[in-house]
């Protein structure tokens, strides 16, 4: 049976945590919508400088390419703006927007910075931005993501004394080197670090699978994998207590 929790204070539970780690995506804000406009925004960007490729791709057909790069470059597959980027450059070339991979990357600069600032625009959940508030009184935050956002761009940064990337650690979750930079960053052992996200693999199993403690944040009451140990549930950041 899955522990479900109405609201739990921290302290009590896991007395010797000192430090939160956070998810991003789909635990602070909603990244659907975002990432889809995102896009969008990149294939505009492609239909006005580089038609030739947007008449023969669409939204969908430019997702598969994607995919289909990250299945030419595995050693980009931890870093998700670099696969981008990467899938980007070889749409240029390939239709002849671009003399070589050099060429390629300075063409790709102005669509990279579109799609990117585009992913930047986000509507948090109404529980995030009061929690970070509240738990940073009583607790040093980390953000442990398997994404791109940049918190400085967000204007959050100060809550947080920690952000562990992909693209930095060089690979992600549930991977043990990434719970490893975590705990290096904070200078604390991994029983002292609590960490919460929506993934039950990425972001439960992994922290349990290297000491951490964990909480599920399951806003849309999803089921958990049968087969996996029970965790602690909440559907709202604003159950958990200091």
């Amino acid at each position: 049976m899955l522990n479900s929790q109405l609201d739990f204070s921290i302290s009590t539970y896991w007395p010797a945590v000192k430090a939160i780690s956070f998810d991003l995506d789909n635990t602070l804000w909603p990244i659907k919508s975002v990432i889809e406009n995102a896009e969008r925004q990149l294939w505009n960007w492609l239909e006005r400088n580089h038609p030739r490729i947007t008449e023969q791709h669409d939204l969908f057909s430019l997702r598969q390419h994607r995919a289909d790069t990250a299945v030419a470059f595995p050693e980009l597959s931890h870093d998700i703006s670099a696969l981008r980027r990467q899938s980007l450059e070889s749409l240029l070339k390939e239709f002849g927007y671009a003399r070589d991979l050099a060429h390629a990357r300075s063409q790709a600069v102005s669509g990279w910075r579109a799609f990117y600032a585009a992913r930047h625009q986000i509507e948090y959940y109404p529980d995030a931005l009061s929690t970070l508030q509240r738990l940073h009184s009583h607790y040093r935050i980390a953000a442990t993501t398997n994404g791109n956002a940049n918190l400085e761009l967000l204007g959050i940064a100060d809550h947080f004394s920690a952000v562990m990337r992909p693209s930095e650690v060089g690979c992600s979750k549930p991977d043990s080197g990434i719970w490893e930079a975590l705990c290096d960053a904070l200078r604390l052992a991994p029983e002292q670090i609590l960490h919460i996200g929506d993934h039950p693999e990425d972001d439960v199993l992994g922290a349990f699978a290297n000491g951490l403690p964990a909480v599920w944040l399951n806003r849309n009451d999803d089921r958990w994998p049968a087969e996996y140990r029970p965790c602690i549930k909440i559907s709202s950041l604003n159950q958990l207590l200091p």
